[in-house]
């Protein structure tokens, strides 16, 4: 899941007004998370799975997110993919570099046991 700097606003928002299905974009694939409820009180935030079958999705359970994007870039992030399911997070950005202007992330990789396709 492509997850961004707010999610702690969000997420208690999305449970305490019963959000059924957060749809975005940008990334260059397709996710379906299962759904979520809360998270865990890390650095990442780990959202938390309140169910985790694929065949129905019930979103009494949780708020579903779904990434959609398909296409505009040439470079393919399918490849990116890890199995088991993980998750590459951003925690901080580095200094900018004034060739780019650019920021350059780090990152941790965590267990995704709330990405569910």
């Amino acid at each position: 899941m492509a997850r961004t700097l707010g999610c702690e606003e969000w997420v208690p928002l999305f449970d305490r007004y019963g959000v059924d299905l957060v749809v975005c974009g940008h990334e260059h694939h397709y996710e379906r998370l299962h759904p979520i409820r809360g998270g865990e009180s890390n650095a990442t935030l780990t959202p938390l799975p309140a169910a985790t079958a694929t065949d129905v999705i019930d979103t009494t359970k949780g708020t579903v997110h779904m990434v959609i994007g398909g296409g505009g870039t040439s470079v393919a992030s399918n490849q990116l993919f890890f199995d088991p399911p993980q998750c590459r997070v951003i925690t901080v950005v580095g200094e900018r570099n004034p060739a780019t202007g650019k920021r350059a992330p780090k990152y941790v990789n965590e267990q995704a046991p709330w990405s569910a396709v």
